[in-house]
């Protein structure tokens, strides 16, 4: 696949993302303010179980579906009968799982609460799971229009379902089905679009790839997954305290939106990737490599300056004054989860080129780090010593992964262009902590310091004609 075609399909991607983060943005802010910290950080506990429960199902068929769908079109019909059926069963066996071990983790959390509502959470495993073989159908094919279109219109069902349903009493609960009823609704949408092209005759057996490539990717997933909530499972069993675990999952899901918008990026990458690499393209795969590199460091940068020059204003805009315990870890968790996002990119690269063990053995170890770290840093420093301990070993991932990509490929940023961004980052976080505006006026605020970072890239010559040739050639078509 050309890179062209990989960043046109990012930007389709991209775009679904930024209105599905929109989107889960207002259901969290609307949960926030209507919920209170107590209701909240329930529902952020919940959510955060089940997540990790679906990643399971989210990775070993859907995955291994996109990789052999990726490398041979042909077998497209074949492939995803046969993914449906085992994800099917799969996901059933989870839900079951899920279920036998909700009072074991309600009472390792030290919250009766939360095992009721994990029952209600749990009802999302089969659709979100069937979910996820269209989507990564669509992937494999490189339709990321009909991709786009499924995943804008699972937050939509998402947020109004979520309104409604709370609104009419039904709490945290309500916030829990309203999350069903979205899954549910964008697999009836997704089934509608898929078009499956007549068998080529070609005998395949998915459960091969998914044992030999889905299996210990899955892992990595997990493992990954696990270091994302560390650090708020930490602040529920060592604080006790609902509130408090209300404060940093507000300050986690503010600073995980870069972390949820560059999985489009990921998400296109990984088929595009696949092909390179599978097909012997080695110079494609380094020109693939390095362009989602300097993406991330292109847009992070700004974005962590902005956030955590002006917490404060930032927590107030979606949460309210009375969130104002979670402005400090924000500060903090700000970079962790830029660290963190950068970690998991590389961890894909290495996966999809082969080396899917190497990830999950350094994600392993990264876990009992996080685990140590957090362990050590919360009782003496409560949610500023879970955000401390994130951002230490987002780094720590980031410094070994990032050599393991170089050693592999030879390329990953050029030093000239990372400095020329740090720089122009340091002064956009000077001039945000110089004006603090608050409100709307903070919106436009962020919107003047990007447009400055970005023209003063192109004074340095970082940025250029030849990106905004780019940017237009990849006005999204849908197909």
């Amino acid at each position: 696949m050309a890179p062209a075609t990989t960043a046109r399909g990012t930007v389709v991607l991209m775009i679904s993302k930024v209105l599905f983060l929109a989107g889960s943005v207002m259901i969290h802010v609307f949960l926030g303010r209507t919920l209170g910290p107590g209701g909240y950080g329930h529902y952020g506990l919940a959510m955060s179980l089940l997540l990790w429960f679906e990643v399971i199902v989210n990775s070993a068929v859907p995955w291994a579906i996109s990789k052999v769908i990726s490398e041979r079109k042909t077998l497209a019909p074949t492939v995803f009968c046969q993914g449906a059926t085992l994800q099917l069963v799969f996901s059933l066996a989870i839900l079951a799982l899920f279920l036998a071990l909700s009072p074991i983790l309600a009472g390792v959390l030290g919250d009766r609460t939360v095992k009721v509502l994990l029952w209600w959470a749990a009802l999302d495993i089969p659709f979100f799971a069937l979910l996820s073989v269209c989507l990564t159908y669509f992937n494999g094919l490189q339709q990321f229009g009909r991709q786009g279109i499924v995943l804008t219109s699972r937050i939509l069902f998402k947020v109004v379902a979520t309104v409604l349903l709370v609104v009419t009493g039904l709490s945290v609960r309500g916030a829990l089905l309203a999350n069903v009823l979205g899954s549910a609704a964008a697999l009836a949408l997704a089934l509608y679009l898929i078009r499956l092209p007549q068998p080529s005759g070609d005998h395949y057996r998915l459960i091969d790839r998914v044992l030999s490539f889905g299996v210990p990717y899955t892992l990595f997933l997990l493992s990954a997954q696990l270091l994302l909530n560390v650090d708020l499972w930490s602040v529920k069993i060592l604080l006790k305290q609902s509130a408090s675990t209300g404060f940093y999952a507000s300050a986690q899901a503010i600073s995980r939106v870069p972390y949820f918008l560059f999985l489009g990026l990921t998400a296109a990458l990984f088929p595009a990737l696949s092909q390179s690499t599978s097909s012997g393209q080695a110079e494609v795969s380094r020109v693939q490599i390095k362009q989602a590199i300097r993406l991330l460091a292109l847009t992070l940068l700004p974005a962590g300056a902005i956030v955590s020059s002006a917490p404060r204003a930032v927590v107030g805009l979606f949460y309210g004054a009375h969130f104002s315990p979670a402005v400090l870890p924000l500060t903090v968790l700000t970079w962790g989860m830029i660290l963190f996002t950068v970690f998991f990119t590389l961890a894909i690269i290495l996966s999809v080129a082969g080396r899917p063990l190497a990830a999950l053995l350094y994600s392993l170890v990264l876990i009992l780090v996080d685990v140590i770290l957090n362990g050590a840093l919360v009782p003496r420093m409560e949610l500023v010593g879970a955000a401390l301990a994130t951002t230490v070993t987002g780094l720590l991932g980031t410094a070994i992964l990032g050599g393991l990509v170089f050693r592999q490929f030879k390329v990953l940023i050029r030093r000239q262009s990372l400095v020329k961004m740090i720089l122009t980052a340091a002064v956009i976080f000077g001039l945000s902590a110089l004006i603090p505006l608050e409100g709307p006026l903070f919106v436009l605020k962020c919107l003047f310091l990007f447009t400055l970072y970005v023209g003063c890239l192109v004074l340095l010559r970082e940025v250029g004609q030849e990106d905004f040739r780019r940017i237009r050639s990849l006005w999204p078509t849908f197909s």
